[in-house]
C-alpha cells in the first residue's frame, strides 16, 4: 500500500506538469537518459517516503485490514532441570531428571483438577488451558525421554543405571494422567455443545471419586520424587477403595438411568469418566511401585 500510494502521488505530480518534471532531471542529469533515469528514480522514492510518512500508521492498519495474518508465535515449552541449557553431570543426571519428573506429574494432575471442573463449569479459557498444558506435557514427555536414552548410554554410577529403565515406565505413566486429563475436557466441550447435565447426585459421585484420585495420584508423586516409603500403605489401601469406587459409581449410575434420573448421555460420559479416574489411580501407583525391588503386595 505504502508503494502504491507514493505512486499514485508521482502519477498525479507528472500528470500535471510533465514536461517541466523531465525538464528538471535531464538538467541535473547532464541530458543522458541513463543518468536521468537513475536520479529520478532515487529523488522519486525519497520523495514517496517523505509524502506518506505521515500517514504510516493508518497505511499499516489498512495493510492488515486487507491481508490479515495470524501473528500469534507457537508457544515455546522448556525444561526446567534438564536439556541443553544445563551443564550435564553423572553424579546428579538421574536427580535432575527424578525432579523433572516430579514437575511433569504435579502438572498432570493439576491438568485432570482443572479439566474436572470444567464438566461443570464449560468455561472455555479453562478448557483451552487444558488443551494447551496437555502440549506442554507431551514436550516434556518427548524430551525427557529422550533425555533418559541419552543417560543409558552414559557412564553413571551401577544405582543409578538401574534406576533408569523405571524412568522410563514413570515418564509413560505421568503421560498417560495427562491424556485422561484432555479425555475429560473432550467430555466436556460435547456435553456442554449437546445440552447434556449430570444429575446431582452424579456430580458429587465424581467429586468424591476425584478426590480420593488426587490423594493417591499426591502420595505416590511425594514417594517416587522423594524415595519415601511413609505412604505405601495409604497407596496400597486407596487403591484398593478407587478399585471399589469405580465398581459402585457403574452400578449406582445404571440404577439413575433405570429410574430416568439420567440420560443415556450422561451416562455414557459418566462411566468413561470414572474408568478412566480407576485408570488414572492405576498409573500413580505404578509411579510409587518405580522405587521398590519389587510388588510391596508381594511382600
Amino acid at each position: 500500500l505504502f508503494n502504491i500510494s507514493g505512486t499514485i502521488v508521482c502519477a498525479i505530480i507528472l500528470i500535471i506538469a510533465g514536461d517541466v518534471v523531465v525538464n528538471f532531471f535531464m538538467e541535473i542529469s547532464g541530458n543522458e537518459a541513463g543518468r536521468m533515469i537513475a536520479n529520478a528514480n532515487s529523488i522519486i522514492k525519497v520523495g514517496q517516503v517523505i509524502l506518506m510518512l505521515p500517514f504510516t500508521q493508518w497505511l499499516v492498519k489498512a495493510a492488515c485490514l486487507v491481508i490479515p495474518g495470524d501473528d500469534k508465535k507457537e508457544e515455546e515449552f522448556e525444561l526446567l532441570y534438564i536439556g541443553n541449557k544445563h551443564a550435564f553431570s553423572p553424579t546428579t543426571a538421574v536427580l535432575q531428571a527424578v525432579r523433572e519428573l516430579e514437575r511433569m506429574a504435579n502438572m498432570a494432575i493439576t491438568n485432570l483438577e482443572r479439566a474436572m471442573n470444567t464438566l461443570i463449569s464449560h468455561d472455555q479459557k479453562e478448557l483451552d488451558e487444558v488443551y494447551r498444558v496437555e502440549k506442554n506435557i507431551d514436550y516434556m514427555n518427548k524430551e525427557i525421554t529422550n533425555y533418559l536414552v541419552h543417560l543409558n548410554q552414559s557412564k553413571l554410577p551401577i544405582d543409578d543405571v538401574m534406576s533408569i529403565g523405571s524412568l522410563f515406565h514413570v515418564v509413560n505413566d505421568i503421560e498417560r494422567i495427562g491424556d485422561h486429563a484432555e479425555n475429560v475436557a473432550d467430555a466436556s466441550i460435547m456435553m456442554r455443545d449437546d445440552e447434556v447435565v449430570f444429575s446431582k447426585d452424579g456430580e458429587q459421585d465424581l467429586i468424591h471419586m476425584m478426590g480420593m484420585v488426587q490423594k493417591i495420584v499426591n502420595y505416590s508423586v511425594e514417594m517416587f520424587s522423594k524415595n519415601d516409603r511413609q505412604h505405601l500403605q495409604e497407596i496400597l489401601v486407596l487403591e484398593d477403595q478407587i478399585d471399589q469406587e469405580e465398581r459402585i459409581l457403574q452400578q449406582k449410575h445404571v440404577e439413575r438411568l433405570t429410574q430416568n434420573e439420567c440420560t443415556p448421555e450422561a451416562g455414557m460420559i459418566f462411566s468413561d469418566i470414572i474408568s478412566g479416574l480407576e485408570r488414572v489411580a492405576d498409573h500413580a501407583t505404578n509411579i510409587a511401585f518405580s522405587i521398590l525391588d519389587e510388588d510391596p503386595e508381594l511382600e
